[in-house]
């Protein structure tokens, strides 16, 4: 008998919809807990959601497949919610913590399935194990943060001694350690000051003698001078002349040193002498601008005059320290620069001064190397070879026969990079080397062009005097 057909327009409903799975219809109806573990599971083809009670034991466990969604689809996102819903409403969790695993496509869909269903989660924790050789590090970035410098402490301990403490960062590692090696020594070494280097006496025998009337020694006096701390703009300036007449029965200071304009005393009242007779004393010194520490030779004058060693460094003690800060592929280095002064200067104007002499030490490498310039000739001094092949050149022309062929490299001749990887394999390093072998032999080596051939000549008959053979090179 015929089935009737519906008619259209009719009013009757057709259900449709998924159809389960008959493995998950035949599974136990799981127990229903409050509080328990969601663990969450996402490969790239299947999400599985475990929820345990807080002893570890399964409670109830579902996956996209037995939620009736296949092959591919397992794997999407749509997949991993519905799996999710579902472990959560058959439970009837109110409290839970979530461990997350795998980095499939389903892990995000779940977890925030997960916090629209109402359960109070606790904490999201990611166990996804991680290979024990890791994948490599990404690249370190170069820091473009600019160098900054600042004066952290500044204090005046007495009126011959100031302290400074600078940082400078952030620097790269190994930075820092250069930056404060060459601090330091242009610090100690290289800053100028003013100092008294020469006293005379009036009818004295030596230094060791002593004067009536005054109760230290000649010896004493000298070493009271050495010690006198000195301000001045002598710039480029030589010997400048002081002195100092006093009459007794007195003490005698640093101020009563009768200077030139230019020069100041830092403290006036450092002791010289004392005078413990009413007599006339007068001494005649000399003051000098320099730099570093300078001794002379002991030996008794004519005139009556003494030298003094001459200790003109303004900066007493210079200290750094480094310290590393950061983590990972930013790390970085802080320079602590530590400065102590006599006060002829402050830490921060000694600082400035060592860094501007050193920018005029490196400054000529920023410039073209000239073609005319010229050293001076010294007999007495042993002169190393020049490495230049410009100044090589000049020797050839004074001398044929006498050329050190061996002395010259080939690195010194204006080949192309080509032409001097295929000299370098063939052994050729000097010019010594490329002069013996004959226009066969060049021909014969591995990648050697005519071109190359051709531009070695010309470089040959640009910078020396070569007259080329057919088949060997020759002066």
């Amino acid at each position: 008998m015929a089935k009737a057909i519906p008619k259209i327009g009719s009013r009757k409903k057709v259900r449709i919809g998924l159809r389960r799975n008959a493995r998950f219809s035949l599974r136990k109806s799981a127990r229903r807990i409050t509080k328990g573990v969601i663990h969450v599971q996402a490969s790239f083809n299947n999400t599985i959601i475990t929820v345990t009670d807080p002893q570890g034991r399964v409670v109830f466990w579902s996956s996209a497949g037995t939620c009736g969604f296949k092959s591919s689809r397992k794997a999407s996102p749509y997949a991993g919610q519905r799996t999710a819903v579902d472990a959560i409403r058959t439970v009837g969790l109110q409290r839970a913590e979530v461990m997350v695993k795998g980095a499939g496509s389903g892990r995000d869909a779940a977890l925030r399935a997960i916090a629209k269903s109402g359960v109070r989660l606790s904490c999201i924790r990611d166990v996804t194990p991680m290979p024990h050789n890791g994948c490599r590090p990404p690249k370190k970035r170069r820091s473009t943060q600019t160098l900054q410098w600042k004066c952290v402490e500044s204090r005046v301990d007495s009126k011959r001694l100031y302290y400074g403490r600078f940082i400078l960062s952030p620097l790269r590692k190994g930075q820092a350690d250069t930056v404060g090696i060459a601090l330091r020594r242009a610090l100690l070494g290289e800053i100028e000051g003013t100092c008294i280097t020469r006293a005379k006496f009036g009818s004295v025998p030596h230094e060791y003698s002593t004067i009536a009337g005054i109760e230290e020694s000649v010896q004493e006096i000298l070493l009271n001078l050495k010690e006198i701390v000195l301000r001045s703009n002598l710039y480029g300036v030589g010997v400048r002349d002081a002195s100092i007449c006093v009459k007794g029965p007195r003490y005698i200071t640093a101020q009563d040193i009768i200077l030139p304009p230019s020069v100041e005393i830092v403290d006036t009242a450092q002791p010289i002498a004392n005078l413990t007779e009413p007599i006339d004393f007068c001494i005649d010194l000399q003051i000098k601008r320099d730099r570093g520490y300078q001794t002379e030779l002991r030996k008794n004058y004519q005139d009556g005059s003494y030298p003094i060693d001459a200790v003109s460094m303004p900066v007493r003690n210079v200290n750094y320290s480094i310290f590393s800060c950061g983590n990972g592929n930013e790390k970085h280095e802080i320079l602590f620069l530590e400065i102590w002064t006599n006060g002829s200067l402050t830490p921060k104007e000694a600082l400035y001064e060592a860094s501007r002499n050193l920018i005029d030490l490196f400054l000529p490498f920023l410039h073209a190397e000239e073609e005319g310039a010229s050293f001076e000739e010294n007999k007495n001094r042993f002169t190393p070879p020049l490495f230049t092949f410009q100044k090589r050149l000049t020797n050839l022309k004074k001398n044929k026969k006498g050329i050190p062929l061996n002395s010259i490299f080939i690195d010194q001749l204006e080949l192309t990079s080509r032409t001097y990887n295929c000299l370098k394999r063939a052994n050729i390093h000097t010019l010594l080397d490329l002069l013996s072998k004959t226009e066969e032999d060049l021909l014969r080596i591995d990648s050697f062009r005519m071109e190359d051939r051709k531009h070695i000549w010309d470089t040959l008959e640009k910078h020396l005097p070569i007259d080329l053979l057919k088949n060997k090179l020759s002066f």
